[in-house]
């Protein structure tokens, strides 16, 4: 299957990155647990907020588990080729990070789940497939058939029924992937005409106004309050994590962790007085 796989294009590099990645983060802690994940560099919305964009790249590199890797670089050896074929190595990755980031961002506007994998840039290929059949789709279907379709559907339906699945990455990679190959085009078409610059600017406002703008927004939500608090309890900043606590209940007085709690430190700081 492997006899003809060119190690040192750009899908290989990303496919031995991940797979590297993922054997440092198993011998650091086989478990692989939230904790190691997010040492890691996954996507945590409320560190996201407040700085911590890299981990809108980061977590792309970062599986949970060897099914999940598997499944992930089985994907990009099967579609990565073709579109880097069609691409050039540049324009490839440039479409991999883009539609990363647009299934990240979807991701942390949507999902408050600690969050990892490649699927945000996977469901990218899929969106330059879809790019492709939208470009000349009598070609394309003569050369791959409408699996595309069946298997974009499938990925859905997945989604919909394992809850475990994060499907705002999934979309918004899927998204991302198809609206930048308008900015792109194929490999012998120049990068930098208008109508391409159009298409680049666009996504880079999309991503910059995303990430600053969704950050703002959800540092006045209760989870950010309660997510913050709760790291800072957990690295014994006990009044520290109170002011966090205060904020969101102050947002949502009738959400019991907050008042729960809030009453656990007061009856902290009553002991520590006596």
């Amino acid at each position: 299957m492997f006899k003809n796989f060119n190690f040192k294009s750009a899908t290989g590099i990303l496919i031995i990155l991940n797979i590297l990645i993922f054997a440092v983060m198993f011998l650091f802690d086989s478990s692989l647990s939230i904790q190691t994940l997010d040492a890691f560099g996954a996507k945590v919305n409320y560190k996201i907020a407040d700085g911590q964009y890299y981990r809108l790249v980061s977590s792309m590199f970062i599986h949970a588990n060897l099914q999940h890797l598997l499944s992930n670089m089985l994907g990009l050896y099967i579609f990565g080729q073709t579109a880097e074929y069609l691409l050039g190595r540049k324009k490839y990755l440039v479409l991999y990070f883009v539609s990363g980031l647009f299934g990240s961002l979807c991701s942390f506007m949507i999902n408050d789940a600690v969050s990892v994998g490649a699927s945000g840039a996977l469901f990218g290929l899929f969106g330059f497939n879809l790019y492709m059949l939208y470009r000349n789709p009598k070609i394309y279907k003569q050369v791959f058939g409408n699996d595309i379709i069946f298997l974009i559907g499938i990925n859905l339906v997945l989604g919909i029924i394992d809850t475990r699945i994060d499907m705002s990455g999934h979309l918004g990679g899927l998204l991302g992937g198809f609206l930048i190959s308008f900015g792109l085009g194929f490999k012998d078409e120049k990068t930098f005409t208008p109508k391409h610059m159009l298409v680049q600017i666009m996504a880079a406002i999309m991503i910059l106004a995303s990430a600053i703008g969704y950050s703002n927004h959800y540092k006045d939500s209760e989870q950010y309050n309660f997510r913050k608090g709760l790291d800072l309890l957990t690295d014994n900043k006990i009044f520290e994590a109170e002011e966090y606590f205060k904020k969101g209940y102050a947002i949502n007085p009738n959400n019991q962790d907050f008042i729960n709690l809030l009453e656990a430190i007061e009856e902290y700081r009553q002991e520590i007085q006596k």
